[in-house]
């Protein structure tokens, strides 16, 4: 029965714990309707080309009619992904 009691009591904090922390959870980026989350993988090897020849951001979105968002986040994910290599003092803008 003891050991009943500290389940019980554990799953009390638990859930005061998860409760409060709730409240507290920011969603980055929810209200973006700019951004393009979908590339081919012809536009994906044409961004990647464009980066490495140094482009910035603003004129690749320009090339692809996309917004500098969009492009951005594609950088990331590039980049996250080890298919791009970083900009001297991040300058990509």
């Amino acid at each position: 029965m003891k050991g009943c009691m500290n389940l019980k009591s554990a799953g009390r904090l638990e859930a005061k714990y998860l409760k409060n922390r709730r409240r507290y959870i920011y969603t980055a980026m929810d209200n973006v309707k700019e951004v393009e989350w979908h590339w081919s993988a012809p536009d994906v090897i044409a961004f990647q080309e464009l980066w490495e020849a140094g482009i910035s951001i603003k004129d690749i979105a320009a090339y692809f009619k996309q917004s500098e968002l969009s492009v951005f986040l594609l950088s990331l994910d590039r980049l996250s992904k080890d298919k791009i290599t970083p900009r001297e003092g991040w300058n990509i803008w």
